[in-house]
């Protein structure tokens, strides 16, 4: 009994620790789109609006939307911060958070790196975790217009499916207690089936007194019904054992 517990128990949490194992992993791929960027009020700061499309290699193709606060007002670094993105797959939506420094040219174009925060999403992201860094090429397309393409690398986590792991409690219910399942159902075929024909003592003895309307009139059906449950149930038993 004890052997089989433990071996039981060993395959559940072996389960478990696949389900958990494989929900985590690198994520890269590149994207590329158009930004709009829009005075704040403040010199040479601007909110910027982006929407693009890329490819990850993992996850496949998605579209992005992005805003996020830029600072030329330091020729010539370029400060991107409270940046907020939607990457939305065909599998789900991952969103999260940027911030970045980079420079700029004085010719109209500029490279950053941005710090890229998982912080969660939709279908098969939600709950998801990690981060990325990313570098991108900005180039000046118009006087508040501007384009850019880049890459990006870094870990993203999943949230195992809820029934992945909601499949695991009935499974460890059962082993737990089928021993006590299999004693209360070789009881309940032993004792609990009258009045199917058992052939109890007192139905003996009624054939004995009326042999003339006796269906079977010379077997011994009362020892013969007790054999059968009893075999059944000690097979239901012993394969509860196993």
């Amino acid at each position: 009994m004890v052997r089989s517990f433990v071996a039981s128990l060993i395959a559940l949490v072996t389960m478990a620790g696949i389900a958990v194992s494989v929900s985590a992993g690198p994520i890269s791929g590149t994207l590329s789109g158009d930004a709009t960027l829009t005075p704040t009020g403040a010199p040479g700061v601007f909110t910027q609006n982006y929407t693009g499309d890329g490819n990850d290699t993992t996850f496949g193709s998605f579209t992005v939307q992005s805003t996020s606060t830029v600072d030329f007002s330091h020729p010539t670094n370029v400060v991107i911060s409270d940046g907020m993105f939607t990457e939305t797959f065909s599998a789900g939506i991952l969103f999260g958070t940027t911030s970045g420094e980079g420079t700029a040219s004085g010719v109209g174009t500029a490279t950053f790196t941005a710090d890229v925060v998982f912080t969660g999403g939709t279908g098969l992201f939600a709950g998801a975790t990690g981060g990325a860094t990313g570098l991108q090429m900005l180039m000046t397309t118009g006087p508040t217009t501007v384009s850019g393409s880049g890459t990006y690398v870094g870990t993203l986590s999943l949230v195992p499916e809820p029934s992945s792991l909601a499949l695991l409690a009935p499974a460890a219910f059962f082993v737990f207690n089928r021993r006590r399942w299999a004693i209360a159902g070789c009881a309940f075929l032993v004792y609990m089936l009258p009045p199917l024909p058992r052939c109890s003592r007192w139905a003996y003895s009624s054939l004995k007194v009326h042999p003339s309307v006796s269906a079977f009139p010379d077997s011994t059906i009362g020892s013969a019904c007790t054999s059968t449950f009893s075999r059944f149930a000690r097979r239901l038993l012993t394969f509860f054992k196993e």
